[in-house]
């Protein structure tokens, strides 16, 4: 089901599609934020697997964290590899997104029957590859009609990238390695312990981000461009469209 949010961006970019450049621009906006969001979601998730199924399943599928903090890695990409269906639908291409659907489901089903005999764990990893892999073809199949580069959303997006991939190092080499700060998370309650580790992760991904940029623009950039999207994203919402 199309959220609200993607209604106001293929709403956005079908009336860009006659300024090029206009759309491009905005699209890549767009990605940016998701960017933003979307690595360090899926880095809390990936290095707090335990604590969240703990929280939302309880102790007795603990066992599950590890399967669940693999696909938490592929939660931030997935999110970029869905902007496709907002560039096909926005040019009125639907016939591409169809073909590219046909494709990408049968890599997806081909890396589920890869991953099958290593159980569901070998499943997950093979989704959380496939993901990777299909992304930027993705990107690159979709972009191509309005000459959006690859190169071009992989330059707007990979510090977002990397400063989650330090968060989730930072965050798990703290924990593994300062046996005292480990005794004294596991020594709080559930949603004590999750809200310290956000913030801490939230705090480290953001300094990371400025580090990268060599600029607190970025974040203020996001923030003004979420901000504009919000009224648009509610307005949707309200209305029912």
């Amino acid at each position: 089901m199309a959220t609200p949010l993607t209604h106001v961006a293929v709403a956005t970019l079908s009336k860009l599609r006659e300024e090029p450049e206009k759309y491009r621009r905005y699209y890549l906006n767009a990605v940016s934020t998701i960017a933003f969001i979307g690595f360090p979601l899926s880095a809390m998730l990936t290095v707090m697997s335990n604590d969240v199924i703990l929280l939302l399943l309880g102790p007795q599928w603990g066992e599950t964290a590890q399967i669940f903090s693999v696909f938490g890695l592929a939660i931030g990409i997935q999110m970029i590899y869905a902007t496709n269906a907002w560039i096909h639908i926005s040019l009125g291409r639907s016939d591409r997104w169809f073909r590219w659907s046909i494709f990408g489901t049968i890599c997806t089903t081909i890396s589920f029957l890869v991953g099958l005999p290593f159980g569901p764990l070998g499943v997950v990893i093979a989704y959380t590859a496939s993901i990777y892999i299909l992304t930027g073809p993705c990107l690159w199949y979709a972009g191509k009609p309005i000459n959006l580069k690859l190169a071009d959303i992989v330059l707007e997006i990979w510090k977002y990238y990397l400063s989650a991939l330090c968060t989730g190092f930072l965050y798990w080499y703290i924990l593994h390695s300062f046996s005292i700060i480990s005794s004294i998370l596991n020594g709080l309650n559930i949603f004590t312990r999750i809200s310290l580790s956000v913030a801490f992760c939230s705090i480290s991904y953001i300094l990371m981000v400025i580090t990268l940029y060599q600029s607190a623009k970025p974040v203020t950039k996001i923030i003004s461009v979420g901000w504009e999207m919000v009224p648009n994203v509610f307005s949707k919402r309200i209305s029912g469209t």
